[in-house]
């Protein structure tokens, strides 16, 4: 399920402005915030993916879920930047 979250995500962002993409994303399923920067480089894709349109229940979860294990969590990261390059 968070495959196909993160598959819906990144076909709808990819023609936006790639300013800050990765760190708006990443920041958003770990902490549903952003960087008043990101805000400002980026505005469309903060809008769009504060207002609720994706479902990233899954994703977030899998955050929450390796708080405690690095490693995972950095692949984890890596894996998402990498399906939103």
């Amino acid at each position: 399920k968070a495959i196909k979250e993160l598959d819906a995500l990144s076909q709808f962002i990819a023609g936006l402005p790639v300013a800050y993409k990765k760190e708006i994303i990443l920041s958003y399923l770990k902490k549903q915030s952003f960087e008043n920067d990101w805000i400002a480089g980026n505005p469309d894709l903060t809008m769009l993916v504060s207002s609720g349109v994706f479902n990233t229940d899954h994703l977030e979860s899998l955050f929450d879920s390796c708080q405690q294990n690095n490693q995972f969590r950095q692949e984890y990261e890596d894996y998402i930047c990498a399906a939103i390059a």
